[in-house]
């Protein structure tokens, strides 16, 4: 007598004994189990999907899979077929060359010389080599340094409308300053300039379609980054620090600005911690120990890892491929290939539970008509939870021309356009000094209403108003006091 084969209810049961560590979920639940086939022979066959190709505990999964179904009567085999599918974590305008993009990293650190570039490289190559789709934006005006880094030696399409196609080296696209200068001349340009061709960089390059979209950001806090966090819808920012305390000083600064602009923070890396010696295998801290780790405590971030300081890493570098692609079995290259699934696990946890209403431009009476009134939001407004900060999740407009904001937390506001433009926050509208209003309220029109808003990062709208003006940015956190 044979036994009976297993039901789908019960290899599905069976499964949900499997817990994704980053989403805390069984992979039942999480839809991981899909096309699921059992044959009259118990042979059992289904796709695993999940979330990233760079996913840690992939090989666990099947190896768990496999282990628990053949532990079942009747079962003869198990087929596991691994596959990833992407969640894109944010929407762009219509029409946005970014449109196919799943997920833009920001690679950011406070100072220079603390290896971020190389870590741009190489985690970008380890997120490759997973399967996924990767490119990168060479953002340093001033330093480019990713030609190098792969060897590019050919420059992008120039198509007749201006637009670029970015080169590929070893399956990743790359836009690169570097790839319209002189190597012999240093890039003199003003702030102005330097932001014009990063803004021409993310709208008028065809990207196509990637997973993940690495940026690798020059240091500091400056016109550049401030550019790039208010134009770029950035999925998540990943810091490099040094171990010394000079380091991580400029790393909090840096996690200042990203909190400001409300990108979420996936966590910090600290490169060059430690050096393994040939002749006594023993890890020697040679610019202190453990300060990344001690910073990410500090602000309650993740601490994704510590890559080693190894010769081979510089050389890879100046040969024109990353280590990891040149020396996978490297201590350096599998810390970077741990730091690529820590990366991408967290950040498909964040793609999760984002919220906000995407990248957008429009004309106010283009806004879809809210059926809400002042009273209605006020009721709203009063079972607010005022410990929690929600996201601003859709924009609309009354029938009587007013902006209507919904918030993740279920409330919702309506701005009287009036009220509204007299709080306009911009230096024309405030002293910036006193914060006190510069606007007689006499000279503004009782039937202003806003004319066109556009998102800025995820962390304001832009409106301009009836009356010509212009300009004023409504950071989230301002328009929720007001």
């Amino acid at each position: 007598m044979t036994n009976a084969i297993p039901s789908r209810e019960l290899v599905l049961e069976t499964l949900t004994a499997i817990e994704d560590p980053d989403f805390h979920k069984n992979i039942v639940e999480l839809g991981f189990i899909q096309n699921l086939v059992i044959s009259p022979q118990g042979e059992i066959a289904f796709d695993l999907v999940l979330t990233t190709p760079a996913c840690p505990v992939k090989d666990q999964f099947v190896a768990d899979c496999k282990r628990l179904l053949l532990a079942l009567p009747g079962t003869t085999s198990v087929e596991v077929t691994l596959k990833a599918q992407v969640k894109k974590s944010t929407n762009y305008s219509e029409g946005s060359l970014l449109s196919g993009v799943q997920n833009i990293i920001a690679v950011a650190s406070g100072k220079g010389g603390v290896g971020k570039s190389t870590v741009t490289a190489n985690l970008a190559m380890a997120l490759a080599l997973s399967g996924a789709r990767v490119g990168i934006l060479d953002a340093d005006i001033y330093g480019p340094s990713m030609v190098m880094m792969f060897g590019v030696n050919t420059s992008p399409e120039v198509k007749e409308d201006r637009t670029l196609v970015p080169a590929t080296v070893a399956g990743i696209q790359i836009v690169s300053m570097a790839m319209f200068s002189d190597p012999n001349k240093a890039t003199i340009w003003r702030g102005p300039m330097a932001t014009q061709m990063i803004q021409n960089f993310l709208h008028r390059v065809h990207w196509g379609t990637l997973d993940y979209l690495l940026i690798d950001f020059p240091p500091g806090t400056g016109d550049i980054q401030l550019t790039l966090t208010q134009n770029c819808p950035i999925s998540g920012a990943v810091v490099v620090t040094t171990p010394q305390e000079v380091a991580l000083a400029d790393v909090r600064k840096g996690l200042a600005m990203f909190r400001a602009v409300a990108v979420p923070v996936i966590g910090v890396i600290e490169n060059m911690s430690y050096f393994v010696c040939d002749e006594c295998d023993k890890k020697h801290h040679i610019f202190r120990k453990g300060g990344g780790l001690r910073t990410a405590e500090e602000l309650k971030l993740a601490f994704l890892g510590e890559i080693p300081l190894e010769a081979g890493v510089a050389d890879s570098g100046d040969a024109g491929r990353p280590i990891v692609y040149t020396s996978p079995n490297s201590l350096p290259a599998k810390a970077f290939l741990d730091l690529a699934g820590q990366v991408a696990s967290r950040l498909a946890v964040l793609s999760s539970s984002a919220g906000g209403f995407g990248s957008f431009h429009m004309d106010f009476d283009e806004l879809p008509i809210a059926p809400v009134t002042a009273d209605m939001a006020k009721a709203s407004a009063d079972r607010v939870d005022p410990t929690r900060k929600p996201v601003a999740q859709s924009v609309s407009r009354t029938p009587e021309g007013h902006l209507t904001l919904g918030w993740s937390d279920g409330s919702f506001q309506v701005f009287d356009s009036q009220k509204l433009r007299l709080k306009c926050p911009c230096a024309a509208c405030i002293d910036e000094w006193t914060g006190e209003s510069l606007l007689d309220p006499v000279t503004i029109p009782s039937n202003v209403v806003p004319a066109s808003l556009y998102s800025v990062g995820r962390y304001a709208v832009g409106i301009a108003f009836s009356d010509g003006h212009k300009g004023g940015i409504f950071t989230f956190d301002y328009l929720r006091l007001l």
